[in-house]
């Protein structure tokens, strides 16, 4: 099976409301993974999108993690990047914004 934004994003989203440890370094992994096959394929199926960066963050949000809304800020950060150097459907949202607020 190809990878794709839609698979890994329902991957990112069972971790994220897996409540297990360590579900919020897995869905950044996930992420970082989707993000690297797209700059090495270019292939807009493997495109991270707002809601891959936004359920990341969520992961971080209900995770026990210590450090875990520096780490929710740091992938916001990566989201607005990423839309600055040309990624339009990483747009940050109100959504992305409320889910690092939410600590």
């Amino acid at each position: 099976m190809k990878p794709s934004t839609f698979l890994a994003n329902q991957v990112i989203d069972a971790f994220s409301r897996s409540g297990k440890p360590g579900a919020g370094d897995r869905a950044e992994e996930l992420l970082a993974m989707l993000d690297n096959l797209y700059t090495m394929y270019k292939d807009d199926e493997m495109k991270p999108n707002a809601q891959s960066y936004t359920i990341t963050m969520n992961a971080w949000a209900k995770s026990r993690s210590f450090g875990k809304a520096k780490k929710a800020e740091k992938i916001l950060l990566k989201m607005e990047e990423a839309y600055k150097t040309g990624n339009r459907d990483a747009k940050p949202n109100v959504f992305a914004y409320t889910a690092v607020v939410s600590f």
